[in-house]
Order: structure tokens, then sequence, then C-alpha cells
């Protein structure tokens, strides 16, 4: 962990433990180890390298959904919901999502331009597949964590927008602090806190997480989709084919 990192995950753990000091409550107790859980995993899931055994990268891949996914089935306060929403509330979602986008559609343009496209390494379907499966899954699985969870479990002691606030800090710390977050610079931080930010004051405004789900699935699905583009663009050039 670099200097700068450690210096954060100082500072957020010190706001962890001061919420658990303030409110010494069951659901604060849950928030606090599912999130140094989280950033456990986040850190030494790098240890299931790819050459230990066959499927090694899809292991790694799930390790860093299981507390997510393990936290929101076991513990959510929130209620059971209808699945289906408004028409009207799915679009919103979703052009929220393409609104959060926008910024990044210059440094995302390129990878849809088959001439630069060339120039990167074949991506396999195997790999295509495992992004897609990454980006889609970490959408889903982190939004109900951190609408469902932290947000569920934060505003009966702060307040709904607090705890928004709150749930999208901790959001971006995560990735701050993942592992892999060499090149995570200052665009990155800004577009992931707006987008935590949107996708918790939708959720809520509409009391839905498939709303908060929409605008994040849409955010990384463009980004999964720059994966599939590049596979079929190599497949194309490989066979003789055009890809237009």
């Amino acid at each position: 962990m670099e200097r700068h990192q450690y210096i954060l995950f100082v500072l957020t753990e010190l706001l962890l433990g001061g919420l658990l000091l303030l409110y010494p409550e069951w659901p604060m107790v849950i928030l606090f180890a599912s999130l140094q859980i989280i950033w456990f995993t986040n850190r030494k899931a790098y240890l299931i390298a790819d050459h230990l055994f066959p499927g090694a990268m899809w292991v790694r891949r799930t390790t860093y959904f299981v507390p997510y996914l393990a936290v929101f089935l076991f513990f959510t306060p929130l209620p059971p919901e209808p699945l289906v929403q408004h028409l009207s509330l799915i679009f919103l979602a979703v052009a929220i999502g393409v609104v959060l986008l926008a910024p990044r559609m210059k440094e995302l343009y390129p990878l849809f331009q088959k001439e630069i496209v060339l120039l990167f390494p074949s991506c396999t379907f195997s790999k295509t597949v495992l992004e897609v499966y990454s980006l889609w899954g970490s959408a889903i699985l982190q939004e109900l964590y951190y609408k469902g969870v932290v947000i569920a479990i934060l505003y009966p002691y702060v307040g709904k927008w607090v705890a928004v606030l709150i749930s999208s800090f901790l959001f971006v710390i995560e990735h701050y602090l993942h592992f892999y977050a060499k090149d995570y610079g200052r665009k990155d931080i800004i577009a992931q806190f707006c987008m935590s930010v949107s996708s918790g004051f939708l959720y809520v405004i509409t009391g839905s997480l498939l709303t908060a789900v929409l605008v994040h699935v849409t955010y990384n699905g463009v980004i999964s989709v720059t994966y599939l583009y590049r596979y079929l663009v190599h497949r194309n050039e490989e066979k003789g084919g055009k890809v237009a």
C-alpha cells in the first residue's frame, strides 16, 4: 500500500471507528466488520494467481463479489421490494448512467475505432466474457451492498442524505485502496463519486435498488462493450472479415 493510500485508509478507519463509538449497535458492527473484509479481499485476492490452477482468474474475480453478496443476503435491514418498477424510473436510471459516462467518452471513443483497436493485443472470447462478468457483477453487487446495506444502516443515525455521501465516500475509498488501483487517478475518483452519489440519491428518492443498479450497470456496461468490440475486431481480422 502506497503512503497516500495508507493515510486515507487510516482516516477512513477513524471515521468508521467514530461512527461505531457514537452508535455502538449491532448494525454498525456489521458495517464496520464487512468493510474490513471487503478491503482485505481487495488487497489479497491477487494471491489467487492465474498459474495456480485452471480457472483461477474466475475464482479470483468471484472472490471479490463474495463479501457483498454474503452481507446483503444475510444482513439487509430492507424489506423485499418488487423487482418491476415504473418504466419511467428505469429510463431515468439509464439516462443518468449515460450522462455520467459522457465525460469519459473522449477516452472511450478510440476503443471503438478499428484501426486503434488492432494495435491492442487480441482479446480472447474467454477474456471478454470474464471482463463482462466482472464489470456487470461488480456493478450489481456493489450497488446492493452500498445502497441496500450501507445506506440502509446509516440513514436512521445520520439521515438519508448524509448516508448517501458517506456511502459514496466509502465506495470511492474501496476502489482507491484496491490492490490494482495503481493507475487510479483524480478523474476516476470524481467519476466514481459522482456515479455513487447519483445512484444513491436516486435510490433514496425512489426506494428502488433496481434504479441504483441500473445507473451502475449502464456505466459499466458501455465499458464492457469495448472488450466485446475488441474481441470481434480481432476475430474478424484473423478470419479476413470486416468490422464497420
